[in-house]
């Protein structure tokens, strides 16, 4: 069980990107769910919101056509998006959204009203570019006073397409240490698997900090000898069933060194099977991502 501010405790949470800026979901999720196709979020979860930066950002995210950044993979990391009879077979997501957002001003614009007049508990997730960065998008969420955001998620690096912010060591550490210092909601360090988080992490040892591994894996990572279909973006980075056994890794490694931060393990979870397995593991939470894509009703099935 994770607790956060405002008498927040959870078990589960619904990884950043999955239900948009506002805890509500994309366009498609939001009509299904008035047509009563999909159930509405429900309250056992926490809601990490798409990331932030502080200026807005293009990003690669085109609304009317998502598929132009999001593909299917089958196992072989072959794309399998417009052969829906392969679609059995596929084994995970293929994302190079990269950081399409409305930056924090237009944000708290668009998207605040209704998350305050809304049940949803969210967590609000950013991704700043330096530690200065990071104390200023801390202290204005730290002015927002509403009782529904209950924590912030700090981004280190993107495996999106391929940024490096997470390599810096001593960059993410000043970035992460800057808005654990600052804030008043507590922190959650979202890594990849392609960050140097052993190392990040061992620095960051002593502080109240809560960690969410993992956020994904880049392509040529694990498929090296193959071309992604979005080579032109970077790569793109990897989620889904397919990554299950790197967050296996991941988990493994931080345990063993004896980090004792609390975790939320996320990643390779797309059934009642793979919860049961990630919850053999004993994190403090788990996540939900990619899976929402082919079931939307899934969060309703969690006890």
């Amino acid at each position: 069980m994770i607790r956060l501010a405002n008498n927040v405790e959870t078990k589960y949470f619904v990884a950043s990107g999955a239900l948009a800026f506002d805890g509500r979901g994309w366009w498609w999720e939001r009509m299904m769910c008035s047509l009563g196709m999909i159930s509405k979020v429900s309250d056992k979860v926490v809601v990490i919101l798409k990331t932030l930066t502080r200026k807005p950002r293009v990003g690669n995210l085109r609304m009317l056509s998502p598929w132009n950044s999001v593909r299917r993979l089958n196992c072989y990391g072959a794309d399998v998006t417009f052969s829906p009879r392969r679609w059995k077979d596929s084994d995970g997501f293929l994302n190079a959204i990269e950081f399409t957002n409305p930056g924090l001003d237009d944000w708290m614009r668009e998207s605040l009203a209704v998350i305050e007049g809304s049940k949803v508990k969210v967590v609000v997730s950013i991704m700043p570019d330096d530690a200065n960065d990071s104390h200023f998008m801390v202290d204005v969420l730290n002015s927002l006073g509403a009782k529904n955001v209950c924590g912030i998620e700090v981004k280190i690096g993107c495996q999106d397409y391929g940024s490096d912010t997470g390599r810096d060591i001593s960059k993410a550490v000043e970035i992460a240490r800057s808005a654990i210092r600052n804030s008043k909601l507590p922190i959650i360090l979202k890594l990849g698997y392609d960050n140097d988080y052993l190392e990040i992490l061992e620095r960051l040892r002593g502080e109240p900090l809560i960690v969410d591994i993992i956020d994904a894996v880049r392509y040529r990572t694990m498929y090296p000898q193959c071309h992604s279909p979005f080579v032109f973006f970077g790569g793109g980075g990897v989620s889904g069933p397919a990554i299950e056994p790197y967050r296996n890794e991941v988990y493994s490694k931080i345990r063993n060194v004896a980090l004792n931060f609390p975790i939320i393990l996320g990643g390779g979870i797309h059934d009642a099977d793979s919860v049961l397995r990630a919850w053999a593991q004993k994190p403090d939470a788990i996540s939900i991502g990619s899976v929402l894509i082919t079931d939307p009703n899934f969060l309703s099935t969690l006890e």
